[in-house]
């Protein structure tokens, strides 16, 4: 491979992305290294760096229609470039960026039939020496913060209790799944906001964490071996302990519907009809927490919120729908 000498910051095309791979401060950095650079313009436009600010640093900005990926020695990117563009590079070229691996064979052949050389950021092993170069924490860290943010932005009610001249509200419940990086900085900035935060997580040690910042853990289930954590990542769980974990979520969310209920009863001046809860509605609402963190953390591993296409649905919207699904598909069964 040879040295790296002319590097390229390209346009990220990727819809809903406004990340650039390098600040000026970076180019200007990386620059008394003795390494060119060549930004595409507009590249640093969504996050907030004009192409002067590059050209003040010394880096060259290519317009539109200038095609010099053959010239380069390496891309930064966000994310994988288009691979027509890819295939544009000479052979020994270096691409470095969050490549998202898993499950990338297209990009990897394309990689191996253009002879060119990757390093995808998300591999970097979690020790001290590459803490600087951790994009993983760097990025979970704000998807945690948007994401409650995003929570309570939607939340028809209020977050903190408020004592009021005509009466008290209480203060919004959170669960919270995983305590890790993303999931600390949910639950500090939940609590911030004035919120009771419960948080779940697979490793007993997580407790401390938790605690020290004012949130309440969900010990994992105890009956079956809990895993443990290895080279900073928690351990893949056995199929037993995730169905005594998912029991232990049904109740939570079975009790903040539950208290939800109870509040809009008091609100609209009606009563609804006694019952327990039945397990369908548990699953639904399970389900449909489960689905939304699955949708914003897939997004988020690369710190992208994706911008749908399709209107928004209130949660508790969501949830009546599924619901009404689970109940159909229930009385269908019997």
């Amino acid at each position: 491979m040879s040295q790296v000498t002319q590097l390229l910051i390209p346009r990220e095309r990727h819809p809903g992305e406004t990340r650039v791979a390098a600040t000026p401060e970076t180019v200007n950095r990386l620059s008394s290294r003795g390494l060119r650079f060549a930004v595409e313009q507009g590249a640093g436009a969504a996050a907030g760096f004009s192409d002067q600010a590059y050209r003040e640093v010394g880096a060259t900005v290519l317009d539109g229609d200038h095609t010099t990926w053959g010239e380069m020695d390496g891309v930064l990117c966000v994310q994988p470039p288009a691979l027509e563009r890819i295939a544009q590079l000479r052979p020994g070229a270096v691409l470095v960026g969050l490549l998202a691996p898993y499950g990338a064979e297209t990009l990897a052949a394309q990689l191996n039939d253009c002879q060119l050389s990757a390093l995808s950021l998300e591999l970097l092993p979690r020790i001290s020496r590459a803490q600087t170069m951790d994009v993983l924490s760097s990025q979970a860290n704000i998807a945690g913060y948007k994401a409650v943010l995003l929570a309570a932005a939607a939340l028809d009610r209020y977050v903190p209790m408020l004592m009021t001249a005509a009466g008290t509200i209480q203060p919004a419940r959170a669960l919270i799944l995983g305590a890790g990086v993303a999931g600390l900085q949910a639950l500090a900035t939940a609590r911030r906001l004035g919120a009771v935060v419960v948080v779940s997580d697979v490793r007993p040690a997580a407790r401390e964490q938790v605690e020290s910042l004012g949130g309440r853990f969900l010990a994992p289930p105890e009956q079956v071996p809990a895993p443990a954590e290895q080279g900073g990542y928690a351990q893949q769980a056995t199929e037993d302990f995730l169905a005594a974990q998912r029991r232990q979520l049904e109740e939570q969310l079975a009790s903040v519907a539950a208290r939800r209920d109870a509040a809009l009863e008091r609100l609209t001046g009606t009563i609804a009809p006694q019952r327990a809860a039945r397990l369908s509605r548990q699953r639904a609402a399970m389900e449909v927490a489960l689905a939304s963190l699955d949708a914003e953390l897939s997004s988020a591993i690369t710190g992208v919120f994706a911008r749908h296409d399709y209107t928004l649905q209130h949660p508790s919207a969501r949830l009546e729908q599924r619901c009404s699904e689970a109940e159909a598909e229930e009385a269908a069964s019997a």
